[in-house]
């Protein structure tokens, strides 16, 4: 995979796959639950994800759970940046 072809990959799981659900899921549940916490409420479900991606991995999984999984992790890393730089409250 080129350069080009690997920046036009992200830019796709970005914009079709990783905005959209962080969008759903703010609207669904807010960024209360993410900033009652903070980084150690987001990195013990980070943890969490990283454990079900292990599970999901050993097993006969199609890949969809373990999927999912990997956007969660991008979502939770995500949040964690936009509270860190103050654009989450």
């Amino acid at each position: 995979m080129t350069g080009e072809e690997y920046k036009t990959a992200l830019h796709g799981i970005l914009e079709y796959q990783v905005v959209p659900l962080l969008c759903e899921r703010n609207a669904g549940y807010g960024s209360g639950n993410l900033l009652e916490d903070g980084h150690l409420g987001i990195g013990l479900r980070m943890k969490d994800k990283c454990a079900r991606i292990m599970q999901l991995s050993r097993g006969d999984d199609t890949g969809a759970a373990i999927e999912d999984a990997y956007l969660d992790l991008i979502g939770y890393a995500i949040n964690g940046l936009l509270i860190l730089q103050g654009k989450l409250r």
